[in-house]
């Protein structure tokens, strides 16, 4: 995961994680959180994720919630496992099948 932040006349000043398999829309994630002045720790699934919110305590984590390894649902499992409800977690997915729109 590595850290990723920007200048912006628009500083919100947070930390934020953000775990996403698929290269472009991680590099979108975290362009966007950073045009909002977050600085952005970024992993490719949620095994690389948790091994950084050990290193680098965020403010708010952006989770897809199909990975491989460890899916973003068992990543936000983990996470209120070690940080209670005190991290806010955001899980965003690009898919858009039908059986997955009714399950989450």
């Amino acid at each position: 995961m590595a850290l990723h932040s920007s200048h912006s006349r628009h500083t919100c000043g947070s930390r934020a994680g953000g775990a996403e398999d698929d290269p472009d829309s991680r590099a979108i994630l975290v362009q966007t959180l950073a045009a909002l002045g977050a600085e952005v720790a970024q992993a490719r699934q949620g095994l690389e994720a948790l091994a950084v919110l050990e290193r680098q305590p965020v403010d708010l984590v952006f989770t897809d919630i199909r990975m491989p390894e460890l899916d973003g649902l068992d990543l936000l499992r983990r996470i209120r496992q070690r940080w209670g409800a005190a991290l806010p977690v955001v899980a965003v997915s690009a898919s858009n099948l039908e059986h997955e729109r009714r399950f989450y």
